[in-house]
């Protein structure tokens, strides 16, 4: 990737599309492992994540389950996760049973992060908690 991307100027409109091609045909070569050699590479963090995240979309046509563990798995992209979302949202149009699942297991996991809500009401719980104990 880093030889490629020292020939390319990834801010470039067709050369970004010529990278976004490039990483496509090496992905359909060498699968999930790209994903990995492009998220260490040294490009701007937006042009990796946007990449993967196409990748990503692309992969779950065919192994939907992978590349949902992918996304799941990545870096936190902040509250809402983009690759995530992409991932699912393909996953469904082929099997939306299974990537309900997939998303359902999450919720129920703890792996979600919790709302705003759910966080000040554990910590309210845990205040409580704490108070009760001092009491006794």
């Amino acid at each position: 990737m880093e030889e490629v991307t020292n020939l390319l100027d990834p801010n470039n409109f067709s050369h970004s599309r010529a990278l976004s091609n490039i990483a496509r045909q090496w992905y359909e070569q060498d699968g999930f492992d790209v994903l990995d050699e492009i998220s260490e590479s040294a490009l701007d963090v937006e042009i990796k994540n946007n990449m993967i995240r196409q990748l990503l979309w692309e992969a779950a046509e065919e192994n939907p389950a992978q590349a949902f563990q992918y996304a799941l798995n990545m870096p936190s992209e902040g509250r809402f996760s983009p690759t995530l979302y992409s991932v699912v949202s393909q996953w469904s149009q082929s099997d939306p049973q299974a990537a309900f699942q997939a998303v359902r297991a999450i919720e129920t996991s703890g792996l979600r992060d919790p709302t705003p809500t759910e966080r000040r009401w554990k910590l309210g719980e845990a205040r409580t908690l704490v108070r009760l104990g001092k009491s006794r």
